[in-house]
């Protein structure tokens, strides 16, 4: 129950502060819930506004019961069975939300814009990113940024230059 109060709080701190010009009425809202809260743990959500003023909610589902997750899953998580990135939509600023198909194989994710794509960049023990360029509904097969050494990392800012 913390950590899905934890989530929502974080998600409904990063809506508030984003919105300055005041078309948004905050109110906590559950996005992602664990399916087994003793074992299936919720890590690093992450948040962008896509296009179109839609939300898109990353969270990395890990713990030692992720194989509850399904696959795919990460080589490498915080246990044996692996991490599981899902993706949660919003079109009417944080009213209501939606979980995508989405099922990305890494863990500790930032999601960021840059041109006309959503990118979200992530590891498994390797450094890796994924590409949407529907507006978070599907991502790419994510693709090998840095191999070795073995990678590690967190949440993290992602620095635009020149709009790229």
């Amino acid at each position: 129950m913390k950590i899905k109060r934890l989530f929502s709080l974080f998600v409904l701190c990063l809506i508030c502060s984003d919105m300055a010009w005041g078309q948004f009425v905050a109110s906590e809202k559950v996005i992602a819930e664990s399916p087994d809260a003793a074992s299936v743990y919720l890590y690093t959500p992450a948040i962008v506004e896509g296009f179109d003023g839609r939300f898109v909610v990353a969270v990395d589902y890990g713990g030692p019961g992720s194989a509850l997750m399904g696959e795919p899953r990460s080589d490498f998580g915080d246990y044996k069975s692996g991490n599981q990135i899902r993706v949660y939509l919003s079109d009417d600023r944080g009213g209501t939300w939606r979980e995508t198909e989405a099922r990305i194989p890494m863990m500790h994710e930032i999601l960021f814009r840059a041109g006309k794509s959503l990118y979200m960049i992530g590891h498994s023990g390797r450094l890796l990113i994924t590409r949407s360029d529907d507006n978070g509904e599907t991502w790419s097969t994510p693709a090998v940024l840095c191999a070795n050494p073995r990678w590690h990392q967190s949440c993290c800012s992602v620095d635009i230059h020149n709009g790229m």
